[in-house]
């Protein structure tokens, strides 16, 4: 048994760290792919994070060893939020396919299983599902890195997610901070919203979200802050 680090301040060297100690934890089986979790507000840094830490452990084992799905893939259509009158709240809670998340999760956890992986486009500003090597769970597949908003959350359906996860992460990003790179995350996009309704859905949805996941997600295994 290694010890869980259990609070880390995310640099290159603390990632490493925390990458070799999963490694160490949780050795591949013939049956089953553990699912690490990593969890916090809108834009705190999640996917950077996963992306990092996944990269870590792949250059510590072989390519593929650590594959990552992101909760972000399973937005509903915007056709669906319009559909179901969602379009104003999207992001929410509300506006995730959370039944084919969990499905999908639950089947690659699974070996020999080698699913794909939807993925959300940022400039589409919609969901993908493409079926390519880079968006695959593949068989040499060992460890399942998940990351998004509601996660760790204490309601439910979230909650059924909770007894997936072999290691959870929370990356505890202020209020302030993910505001701040949510406008700019707009003001780069391909396709940017006027600024109006820029702020509007920032005040209206955004900013709630992030109350909501700081507020009432249940402890994770490791706390996470970026320097």
């Amino acid at each position: 048994m290694h010890p869980s680090p259990n609070h880390i301040i995310i640099t290159s060297q603390a990632t490493q760290q925390l990458a070799t100690f999963l490694v160490n934890q949780f050795p591949p089986t013939a049956t089953h792919r553990p699912v690490i979790a990593i969890a916090g507000p809108p834009a705190s840094g999640k996917s950077t994070f996963a992306h990092s830490l996944a990269s870590q452990i792949n250059n510590l084992t072989a390519a593929h060893y650590a594959a990552l799905i992101p909760m972000d893939g399973f937005h509903l259509t915007n056709q669906q939020l319009s559909q179901q009158h969602l379009t104003k709240i999207k992001g929410s809670p509300s506006t995730f396919d959370f039944s084919s998340y969990k499905k999908l999760l639950t089947q690659a956890q699974l070996k020999p299983a080698t699913p794909y992986i939807p993925f959300y486009d940022r400039d589409l500003h919609e969901p993908v599902a493409r079926q390519s090597p880079e968006h695959q769970i593949h068989s040499q597949t060992h460890l399942i890195i998940t990351e998004g908003n509601y996660l760790l959350l204490d309601q439910p359906p979230w909650t059924q997610l909770q007894s997936l996860f072999s290691f959870s992460i929370f990356i505890n990003t202020s209020a302030d901070i993910c505001t701040a790179r949510i406008l700019n995350r707009h003001a780069q996009s391909a396709n940017p919203k006027p600024q109006a309704q820029i702020d509007q859905h920032v005040s209206h949805v955004d900013q709630p979200n992030m109350q909501l996941v700081l507020n009432h997600s249940v402890p994770a295994d490791c706390v996470a802050i970026w320097p």
